[in-house]
């Protein structure tokens, strides 16, 4: 296949879709109002890119070929409905799903699977992010503060949360650190990096300040020496370990927690757990339907705020979202998901694109460890865009299937 880059309306298409994937997959904090413009805005630009799609038959048979486990899990998302304790959320936030897919295939192909030309446009976005947040905190400080107990100050940004600050600037460091390692004397790439890192410390969130500093040292050792395989025993290790350790009793080191901002139930978080973990059991199969558990505030509040005083927004691990919505069987077709990914991964040459492919890997090491303390592991936002992204990439990096 060959995509003419002179098409008049795919260009306009993807200038679209820039201008709506930079304004309204960031979760900026918006108002009712603007949350309806918000949807009408991501139905025209779905309805666009799937007309697109259809005309395109050469496009279909690359998006079926190269993208055939996102699919089956949309199709067992989408199957779920049926199931959901509350269809109206999960058939809304299934569309939510397709949009994100649409818009990530929508960037492959106007790219043509260029992975540096892709790396290069989501490091623009974060890039623009960053800046936009830096200056929200400097002169609008009463906007961006965010109220928190734990500490004196701490900022969200332009976000909803402060923790959606630290996320997006924990992905903008580690690829300002693939930026300036492909050219260490780009002075943009070191200003970001700065500015991200000025960003992520106001946010205080923790979580995202550690597992950025640990992968970012990690990315560059890797590079260094040309590791591969050994990325994907962390990936696997780190999850399996980690999961061990957070969602056991074993945690007992409160000193360590102390140091770095946390007590023994992690803010809170194990007690969210456990009531969590109750509910998978009464329904371990299939789950309660994708993203429905959190939108019945009727069976919110009986399982969660009577017994914690609050009705919390997720269960704060993306793992035990996964069980709790899509079940065992979700979960499995999410685990050949990742075992596909792993071994497009492994059949990349480790050749001259082992920075790219690194960094990309990386990410996913980032994302998955992230996701054992918040949830957005599936959730239709910038994070499954960028795994969806990954994932083709890593299926197409070196060219051989687009022609």
């Amino acid at each position: 296949m060959k995509y003419n880059k002179k098409n008049i309306f795919a260009s306009y298409i993807f200038i679209l879709v820039t201008i709506v994937n930079f304004v309204f997959l960031s979760s900026i904090e918006l108002n009712k109002n603007i949350i309806a413009i918000k949807n009408i805005s991501n139905l025209l630009v779905l309805i666009l890119l799937v007309s697109y799609f259809i005309k395109k038959s050469d496009v279909r048979m690359l998006i079926l070929k190269n993208n055939y486990m996102v699919n089956i899990l949309f199709f067992y998302c989408l199957c779920s409905y049926f199931w959901s304790i509350s269809k109206g959320t999960t058939a809304w936030q299934t569309i939510g799903v397709i949009y994100i897919i649409s818009i990530s295939l929508f960037i492959l192909i106007h790219y043509e699977y260029d992975y540096i030309k892709i790396i290069d446009y989501i490091y623009k976005y974060l890039s623009i992010l960053s800046i936009i947040n830096f200056f929200a905190i400097i002169l609008f400080p009463n906007i961006s503060l965010m109220v928190d107990n734990r500490y004196e100050s701490v900022y969200k940004g332009i976000f909803e949360h402060r923790n959606t600050l630290g996320l997006f600037m924990a992905m903008c460091i580690l690829f300002s650190i693939y930026k300036i390692i492909l050219n260490n004397k780009s002075i943009y790439s070191y200003f970001i990096l700065v500015v991200s890192i000025v960003n992520i410390v106001a946010s205080k969130s923790v979580t995202c300040i550690i597992l950025t500093l640990l992968c970012g040292l990690y990315y560059i050792v890797s590079v260094k020496r040309k590791l591969k395989r050994t990325n994907i025993i962390i990936l696997c290790g780190s999850i399996f370990l980690n999961s061990v350790l957070l969602l056991s009793n074993s945690i007992s080191s409160n000193k360590i927690l102390t140091v770095i901002g946390r007590d023994a139930t992690f803010s809170g978080r194990t007690s969210i757990w456990q009531i969590t973990i109750e509910l998978i059991k009464q329904s371990k199969w299939l789950g309660y339907g994708y993203r429905s558990i959190w939108a019945n505030q009727v069976f919110e509040q009986y399982y969660y705020g009577n017994l914690l005083g609050f009705g919390p927004s997720s269960s704060h691990n993306g793992v035990l979202d996964l069980f709790l919505e899509l079940g065992i069987l979700g979960a499995v077709v999410y685990l050949f998901f990742l075992i596909n990914l792993i071994r497009r991964y492994n059949a990349q040459k480790n050749d001259g694109n082992i920075k790219s492919l690194n960094i990309l890997f990386v990410m996913i090491i980032f994302i998955f460890n992230y996701n054992l303390m918040e949830s957005s592991l599936l959730t239709p936002t910038f994070v499954l865009l960028l795994q969806i992204i990954i994932y083709n990439l890593l299926g197409i990096i070196n060219k051989k299937d687009f022609k």
